[in-house]
């Protein structure tokens, strides 16, 4: 399939393929081999290199993987790579457009450095400069934000063939996606009703475990394409900091919404239900989010893709183009020209 089908000028087409853009492009064999065979000869930790929407598919991978790994797992959105990253580690190098500054920087001291490197782009600089390394190259034309779904399908299986696990398929993930998006409406809020709910407010994303990089991609897809502040948090942790300004929320139209899991522990579910009361005794009503699902797997991709439309239904509702990102290029041009 690829990108067949997909209005590359409108955000909404990307997002609405969000299902397909998973099983686009699946990861080469012989990447996976690769992948595998430096897994078994011993690796002291993984490490994702990358900017923004790149970067979140890292911290998804982690989220769903970690408690399975029995290496430190890293995300670094920087120039440099911390000390610990040395040769027996394994480098996941991620850039769309291939011309990330921060990540051509991450990759050659990746290189200096000896470690085992894996490559996700489109091509550009970086599809350049690691010929002959392992790479994968996926489609170009979209908006790197909405790629992820496209770049999650080669990372994913990659990560796991790193740590020698097995993984459940992302056909059948894929096909429950594209179920689940025809009921959006008639199970929960619909994305254009909780865009409506949140137009004029200020969105506080909370997650818990696999669903707090779903929380910080929620905040945003709501900074870039709708132009709106958002923030993102995580239970239990917010319970000991962020609670304490229950009171300030209403005076800072602050909605509170919560990513709820159908793998909650006991301890978490009744966290969730005793801080949305706090809350609401602070005179701020919170919203759950709530997706059936029979997987964590399926779970957090479900509830990216339904908050990504969301992003998109706001900008709409605000008359807001999601594709322009002024400020962003505004800040490279001015960069690239003070040097």
């Amino acid at each position: 399939m690829e990108l067949e089908g997909i209005d590359l000028a409108s955000m909404r087409s990307m997002v609405l393929r969000f299902p397909e853009l998973l099983v686009a492009k699946k990861p080469d064999i012989r990447f996976l081999e690769k992948a595998r065979r430096a897994g078994e000869s011993g690796i002291s930790g993984i490490c994702f290199v990358g900017m923004g929407g790149s970067s979140i598919v890292g911290e998804i991978c982690r989220g769903l993987l970690i408690e399975q790994s029995n290496v430190p797992i890293l995300t670094v959105r920087d120039y440099s790579l911390p000390k610990v990253v040395t040769k027996k580690w394994a480098v996941m190098v991620v850039s769309y457009s291939g011309d990330t500054e921060e990540t051509l920087a991450c990759f050659e001291e990746t290189r200096s450095r000896g470690a085992k490197i894996f490559v996700i782009t489109t091509g550009g600089t970086l599809a350049e400069r690691a010929q002959g390394k392992n790479i994968h190259v996926v489609p170009k034309g979209l908006q790197p934000r909405a790629a992820l779904p496209l770049m999650f399908s080669a990372m994913y299986p990659t990560v796991a063939a790193l740590l020698s696990l097995e993984t459940t398929g992302l056909d059948e993930v894929s096909a429950s996606l594209r179920q689940q998006a025809q009921n959006w409406g008639a199970t929960m809020d619909s994305p254009s009703t909780l865009a409506e709910k949140l137009k004029g407010s200020v969105p506080l994303f909370m997650g818990w475990k696999h669903l707090v990089p779903i929380a910080y991609r929620a905040k945003c897809q709501m900074n870039e394409n709708a132009k709106t502040v958002a923030f993102h948090g995580e239970l239990p942790e917010a319970d000991h900091n962020e609670i304490e300004a229950a009171m300030s929320y209403s005076r800072h139209s602050v909605v509170p919404v919560f990513l709820r899991s159908c793998f909650e522990e006991s301890t978490i579910k009744r966290r969730f239900d005793v801080t949305s009361e706090v809350l609401s005794e602070a005179g701020c009503e919170s919203i759950h989010l709530r997706i059936s699902t029979v997987s964590p797997l399926e779970e957090s991709l479900a509830m990216t893709h339904y908050l990504d439309m969301t992003s998109v239904e706001l900008a709409d509702s605000l008359g807001i183009d999601p594709l322009k990102i002024d400020r962003i290029a505004h800040l490279k041009r001015k960069l690239a020209s003070d040097w």
